[in-house]
């Protein structure tokens, strides 16, 4: 959590502050392996593992501190 999620939000209110625009590498952990398809931007995730569940809470930090921020997910 420490890292997933709250350094993501320290490394968000920085980047706030002086201007920047966030690129963050997030995981495909974030969905829960049940799609017949590659994922898409627009599936709803469901993670089903504590790593997928603290990307997770550090994506939705990300986008409520930074709206504009690219997320990456591998």
């Amino acid at each position: 959590t420490r890292i997933n999620c709250d350094a993501v939000k320290n490394i968000a209110m920085a980047a706030d502050a002086n201007g920047a625009r966030i690129i963050h590498i997030s995981t495909d952990y974030v969905f829960d392996g049940t799609n017949h398809r590659p994922y898409r931007e627009s599936d709803k995730v469901n993670p089903i593992s504590q790593y997928g569940t603290t990307k997770r809470k550090g994506e939705t930090a990300l986008l409520a501190l930074s709206p504009e921020a690219i997320i990456i997910r591998t």
